[in-house]
């Protein structure tokens, strides 16, 4: 109840007075309350809730500047306003068909981009079918209305409008949105039946056998969350054209000690998306400890014409140049160029990147430059020590 995608909640709280608390009906003796009447019960409803909707605003702008500054929402350049909203038509439709058949469920689903346009066609009139067929029975089932409202609803803050990272769509999005269209499926099985003879036995049936499914399914599910290389294998079998899992798979493989099979990974990741900055880092690094010296200075160039403010692949060159021990890798100026702007970026703080920039400046033949950012990079370790130590 406190997560960010719950600013919602003040309109679900307006959905709960149409149904099933039916507190949009004014109280009058008239069996036909005027619009005038039914306009004040409304706008009472609304007032009672000013200072949750006052919370939700407070909370959107505070979410939406916090994960703009850390990079995380995706400008109009990147993904356009329409990319999104197919986008958005498309895991509407996706996340009921999941919500009924739980099955392919994926850490990370990739975001294609642009969905084909028939697809996306399809998702709207199916939508707005659904929407209007609803609308038109809202007398005689209120309770279908407020439950695909609640669904719809609740998930416009995830829906990816506003986009965030590079995923498609979260089946963790849905745990408060669901709510809604179980409300509506089991209200309506509750009416199909409630003129059976054995209703009850029957429901209590029914409702037992979704449980025992549910359980069989969790615990299927939980078996892909062994570790890291099977959370992100599994993504990979469910999941096409996901170069960010390849990613993810390759670190975990890395940490395993996996090294050939990681830079498969990472080779297969740069196959699906050519400018992946963290493959090249990672392949820079991987073909580096292997001693294939040519090959990860190659990585680590192609890195920096996409992410040229990374600090830590600037000192991963820099390094190469200043203090390998083949000859022919070295070179004084550039190390010290890219060790430079690596201090830079860091406000020269981190003992390791001072201590490259000292061993370029060495290369380079400036030794009392070299000599005083040594004593500084020793004083910025011994600093840190008691922290590390802690």
């Amino acid at each position: 109840m406190s997560k960010a995608m719950l600013v919602t909640w003040p309109f679900v709280m307006l959905l709960l007075d149409y149904c099933p608390l039916r507190r949009f009906q004014p109280s009058t003796l008239n069996s036909q309350p005027t619009a005038t009447q039914q306009l004040s019960t409304i706008w009472r409803l609304v007032l009672e809730k000013i200072p949750f909707f006052a919370l939700a605003v407070a909370a959107s702008l505070v979410t939406f500047v916090v994960q703009q500054q850390g990079g995380i929402v995706m400008t109009v350049q990147n993904l356009p306003l329409g990319a999104r909203i197919g986008n958005a038509l498309i895991s509407y439709c996706r996340y009921l068909g999941k919500m009924f058949w739980p099955t392919d469920l994926a850490a990370l689903y990739p975001h294609p981009g642009y969905w084909p346009v028939e697809q996306v066609f399809l998702a709207g009139v199916l939508l707005t079918g659904i929407s209007a067929l609803l609308i038109v029975n809202r007398r005689r089932y209120p309770f279908l209305l407020m439950g695909w409202l609640w669904y719809c609803g609740t998930l416009v803050p995830v829906i990816q409008l506003v986009q965030t990272g590079t995923h498609a769509m979260a089946d963790r999005y849905t745990y408060i949105p669901s709510l809604g269209v179980l409300t509506l499926a089991i209200w309506s099985a509750h009416e199909l039946t409630r003129r059976w003879r054995y209703h009850v036995v029957a429901s209590s049936v029914a409702g037992t056998a979704a449980i025992v499914l549910c359980i069989a399914l969790t615990r299927q599910q939980i078996g892909y969350w062994k570790d890291s290389e099977a959370l992100f294998r599994h993504a990979l079998e469910v999941t096409e054209h996901n170069y960010i899992v390849h990613n993810s798979l390759g670190n975990a493989l890395v940490k395993k000690g996996q090294i050939d099979e990681a830079i498969t990974q990472f080779q297969k990741a740069l196959e699906l998306k050519p400018k992946n900055a963290a493959a090249q880092i990672s392949l820079g690094n991987l073909l580096s400890q292997k001693g294939l010296l040519d090959e990860a200075i190659l990585f680590y160039r192609r890195a920096l014409e996409i992410s040229p403010q990374d600090a830590g692949l600037l000192n991963n060159l820099a390094w190469i140049r200043a203090a390998n021990a083949e000859a022919r890798f070295r070179d004084g100026a550039e190390a010290v160029r890219l060790a430079e702007r690596a201090c830079q970026l860091t406000e020269y703080k981190q003992p390791m990147m001072v201590g490259t920039l000292a061993a370029a400046y060495a290369e380079a033949g400036r030794f009392d430059e070299a000599v005083a950012t040594a004593q500084k990079a020793r004083g910025l370790a011994l600093a840190l020590e008691p922290v590390m130590h802690f």
